[in-house]
């Protein structure tokens, strides 16, 4: 595997590993030489100290207290889990600022010998005073508390605190778990004001974004598309997804969500069928114990309105049972012409203490969306007939303002958690999706001619239908073996989804004497003029059991072994309606028994840093379909990494470096043809997959937040030859926020900026020399990077206002490499006026 590796990293790579060993290096520097805010020294009782932290959740916000005040702050997680704090804004002494941090909660602070505090219940009456403290084991605190549910509203991190189970099904913090994992935190899109999934992976390193058209995209990782997305780690993608189902995971607006979590690389384990490029996973807020409300008003350019609201609190005075409900409503317009959008989404959540180990959570999630004039299959013609350049401004758009998707979507689920004294946990998971759509076409074929001629527009018509039921019950906990603590888990699960698209088509097309000056307005085409040409059925079935040790031979090593069994089948039925009599074709394949390997291995250097390594099989069923209209195979291969990990501060910041190597057989392509409407894929034989990622994200100084990464990736097929080369083999992505100190201290600055390396792909154009890879076929976007700037000013405690500036210097280049292409949006900029209760 060594030789493999080093062998892929040519002379193009030597910047990005170069930039990768700079960042690695320069985190360890920063971790190894800890500045003086960050000293563990204890602060005098009456020493008064300027403090700004804001109200949420208790633990991160005695961690941030405890680091500014050089207090040493003994306590456990379960005393602070689920309480919040009103927070602190002001001049304190250390014994005043506790108090108000405190209120409310039903803790005290209690001072002990040599400057520490530990925490203890509030007394209720006067004799309690006299109650002796419980001896608790001390712990310095000059970070955020870990949470194992992982949640990071309210830390102001840009790294997560707690544990994630998305990998290995373990609860294991990022420095635990033997793969990259990036977390996308909630300080994150509150700060670069990302609504909608899309925006939050564009800014995700490690991450290659394309985007088909203005609401369709798609997602690489390590070279290979992304095809798992996930809500609370329960399935919401088929395998493959499919261009129309991209269509619900680019409206899943992010007020419902607490962070999304990107793990690298592939997870067999616990996702069973899928690729090795990335699961990403979307985790819901939860409902909290002491009443909260935020509401944000945005506008900004292009129309954009937005309104957004959430509130969270107990449903009865015990606060046994919780509840929470987010919504938003969002207009506006875009850089395209005649293209306009209108989103609703409201989320709801019920949390209830059944008994004292036993919790039980019901949430729904609705959206409503409205697309006018989308430009499907992209807004801008790349060709001429004779293989030249088309040059349209990039507000232009080849669609009638008639063109639109309306979709309703709602996701429901349910999750049953019990804890036993033993430490085991069992957790039984629900999930059921019902999602339909409409959408209204208009795809242009062919190439135009300079005087406009040679087109043809075909006013299209989808009406499509999802019906998804997961069902996942897991179990987890301690054991004991020779003398020594282990943990394991196993699980089972079911998956069964069925997606029917009724496809309408125009039978005769529509060809304008002059495109360019006729495309917007191309009449519509009369219902009573559409024919209803088929009916697909596609459903697939998955039921699936796995298990896993996390076993520890010395207290430095770990090493996670397991293994997932699945039956994986689908049935594609479609109905040709438009000949006499309908004729119906069925095709159906079955994996049965399929076994998925899973090693993994964390050995600990020191307290700062360890080394992993993991290797995984890959199986991944595709839905694509060849030049027959046949389904082609399912991908099979293999999966290595190795790296190094770092956790500083308490784990406020955390470092990755990694390396890969990926193999895969029979890896679907695009060829941009099409067949019956489909496009046409082909399979890559021996696809090979090596690439080196770097990343940092968390407090580097106390108000200085940093997320950035790089990423270099080859993919190769069987012989030797470049393989989806859409997807950028060079990436860098930093976003960083600073408070200002003493009188600035209300104002935060921040900024960006994502740089990738050259695409391009052959057979984009009329190749009419016959030869792939020159300029009458070959489509490229050239290397290019994009700024963004951000500021928050705190008006008072509880309201500030935050201005975004996207495209600083108004870079132009296009997402995704068609004949039908779409433009990366101009420069832009939004307000949001934001309180919080």
């Amino acid at each position: 595997m060594k030789t493999s590796l080093t062998s892929s990293l040519t002379i193009g790579a030597l910047r990005p590993v170069a930039l990768a060993t700079w960042l690695a290096a320069t985190a360890g520097a920063v971790a190894l030489a800890p500045p003086v805010a960050h000293a563990q020294q204890s602060g005098s009782p009456a020493a008064v100290r300027s403090y700004s932290i804001a109200a949420g959740p208790l633990g991160p916000a005695l961690s941030t207290f405890a680091g500014q005040s050089d207090i040493t702050l003994a306590f456990t997680p379960d005393q602070a889990n689920n309480l919040r704090t009103p927070g602190l804004q002001g001049t304190y002494s250390i014994t005043q600022a506790l108090a108000q941090l405190l209120a409310g909660t039903g803790l005290q602070a209690v001072a002990r010998e040599g400057g520490a505090y530990t925490l203890r219940s509030a007394p209720v009456v006067a004799a309690a005073t006299a109650t002796t403290v419980p001896s608790l084991a001390e712990v310095r605190v000059a970070a955020q508390t870990v949470y194992n549910d992982g949640t990071t509203e309210g830390t102001g991190s840009y790294t997560a605190v707690g544990t994630s189970t998305l990998a290995t099904g373990l609860g294991l913090s990022l420095r635990e778990t033997p793969q990259s994992i990036t977390v996308f935190t909630r300080a994150q899109i509150e700060d670069q004001a990302l609504y909608n999934l899309p925006a939050v992976l564009k800014q995700t390193p490690g991450i290659n974004f394309e985007q088909a058209d203005s609401e369709r995209f798609s997602i690489f990782s390590r070279g290979f598309g992304v095809d798992s997305f996930l809500v609370d780690g329960m399935p919401m993608s088929s395998h493959a997804a499919g261009a129309y189902e991209l269509l619900y995971q680019s409206q899943m607006d992010m007020v419902a969500f607490d962070r999304v979590e990107i793990v690298k690389g592939a997870t067999g384990l616990m996702r069973g069928a899928g690729s090795p490029s990335a699961s990403v996973n979307m985790v819901r807020k939860r409902p909290t114990k002491e009443l909260q409300a935020t509401a944000q008003a945005t506008l900004g350019t292009w129309n954009l309105r937005r309104l957004e609201g959430d509130i969270s609190g107990p449903l009865n005075e015990a606060a046994s049972v919780r509840g929470r409900v987010a919504m938003v409503d969002e207009k506006a317009d875009s850089h395209v012409d005649r293209y306009n959008r209108d989103k609703k989404s409201v989320f709801a959540v019920v949390e209830a203490d059944i008994t004292s180990a036993t919790t039980l959570s019901v949430s729904a999630n609705h959206m409503d969306n409205t697309v006018n004039g989308m430009p499907f299959n992209g807004a801008v013609p790349m060709f001429y007939r004779d293989g030249t350049r088309i040059d349209l401004p990039r507000t232009w758009s080849q669609v009638p303002s008639w063109s639109r998707w309306h979709s309703k979507s709602t996701f429901l689920g349910a999750d049953l958690e019990h804890h036993l004294d033993s430490g085991w946990i069992a957790k039984l998971s629900y999930s059921n999706q019902q999602s339909d759509s409409t959408l209204t076409g208009l795809t242009w074929d062919g190439y135009p001619d300079r005087n406009g001629s040679g087109r043809t527009g075909w006013r299209d018509a989808y009406l499509d239908d999802t019906r998804r039921d997961s069902w996942r019950l897991n179990v987890s906990g301690p054991f004991d073996l020779l003398g020594r603590r282990h943990e394991a888990m196993f699980g089972a699960g079911t998956v069964d989804s069925t997606l029917t698209t009724d496809a309408y088509y125009d039978w005769d097309g529509y060809s304008p004497t002059n495109f360019f000056a006729e495309a917007a307005g191309v009449p519509s085409l009369a219902q009573t003029e559409r024919v209803w040409v088929d009916t697909t059925v596609l459903h697939t079935r998955e039921k699936n059991a796995y298990g896993a040790l996390r076993l520890r031979p010395t207290d430095a090593l770990s090493v996670i072994l397991g293994t997932r069994v699945r039956n994986w089948s689908t049935d594609n039925s479609s109905t040709t309606r438009n000949v006499t009599p309908n004729t119906v074709t069925t095709t159906a394949y079955k994996h049965n028994n399929v076994l998925t390997s899973y090693v993994g291995a964390v050995l600990d250097l020191n307290t700062h840093y360890s080394v992993y390594a993991s290797y995984t099989d890959i199986f991944t069923p595709q839905n694509y379909r060849d030049a027959r209209g046949d389904l082609i195979g399912p991908v099979d291969g293999s999966a290595y990494e190795a790296g190094l990990k770092g956790e500083f501060y308490d784990k406020k910041l955390n470092t990755t470096m990694a390396v890969y190597r990926v193999k895969q057989n029979n890896l679907g392509e695009s060829t941009d043809e099409t067949f019956n409407g489909q496009p046409v894929y082909v399979g890559i034989p021996g696809a090979v997959a090596t690439g080196i990622e770097a990343e940092i994200a968390g407090e580097l100084q106390p108000g200085w937040q940093i997320q950035a990464g790089i990423g270099h990736n080859t993919v190769r097929d069987a012989n030797g030859n470049a393989a989806l080369t859409n997807s950028a083999r060079n990436t860098f992505k930093l976003f960083t926020t600073y408070r200002l100190p003493g009188q600035w201290a209300q104002l935060t600055l921040g900024g960006g900026v994502r740089w990738q390396s050259s695409t391009y792909r052959d057979g984009a154009g009329p190749n009419n020399d016959r030869i792939l890879g020159t300029p009458d076929d070959r489509l490229e976007q050239p290397a290019y990077s994009v700024v963004d700037l951000m500021a928050n000013y705190k008006i008072s405690p509880k309201m500030s206002l935050v201005l975004n500036l996207n495209n600083l210097f108004d870079k132009s280049y296009i997402t995704t490499l068609r004949q039908g292409a779409q433009y990366g949006s101009p420069r832009s900029i939004s307000a949001s006026l934001r309180v919080r209760y």
